[in-house]
């Protein structure tokens, strides 16, 4: 990740905003609180849920990083996300909960609130076992999110330092709308 070129801020410095999850979405989106690892030449229209709202065109897709400070370890890790779409002018990230499971994280979307009887220190989480990571989710009305920030240049001159977790699948292209979803999912 050595490749790290550029840490988006809003004016007045402050790098901290939220991620949060958009089961809606068929991509990630970044905003102004992300640091862009790599750009990958590509762009795509975004259209909104109606055709009677105006799309944006030509929206960069990116490779790029979020810092997450952990509340129970102390620890930051770095959070990359691939073929993300960035629109700068956003305060926060969108995340499809689909697309941290096909990476291989551990996703509990259902708020602790509707837990009942299951609750327990895993609920409405992001988990990587691997790197012992645990995410806990919050809500901001009913919509899930946890805190994450751009990279400061400490973190990106020793990225090395760090657990590094892929949010999304390691690979270079993204099709949400690949028939190998639907073919798994009927059979």
């Amino acid at each position: 990740m050595s490749a790290i070129w550029a840490s988006n801020m809003g004016e007045d410095g402050e790098d901290t905003s939220t991620t949060e999850l958009d089961s809606h979405a068929n991509m990630v989106v970044v905003g102004k609180h992300s640091t862009v690892i790599s750009r990958t030449g590509k762009h795509a229209d975004v259209h909104a849920f109606s055709d009677d709202c105006n799309h944006l065109p030509k929206i960069p897709i990116v490779d790029a990083a979020l810092a997450y400070d952990c509340p129970y370890s102390g620890k930051t890790f770095i959070l990359v996300v691939k073929n993300a779409l960035l629109i700068e002018s956003m305060e926060r990230n969108l995340i499809p909960p689909f697309i941290m499971r096909e990476a291989g994280l551990i996703v509990n979307e259902v708020p602790r609130i509707h837990c009942e009887n299951d609750l327990d220190n895993e609920s409405h989480c992001i988990m990587c076992r691997e790197v012992g990571l645990k995410i806990p989710l919050r809500l901001r009305g009913i919509f899930s999110y946890f805190l994450t920030r751009a990279l400061n240049q400490d973190e990106i001159d020793a990225e090395d330092e760090y657990d590094m977790v892929y949010l999304t699948p390691d690979t270079s292209t993204w099709n949400p709308y690949a028939e190998g979803y639907t073919d798994l999912e009927n059979h």
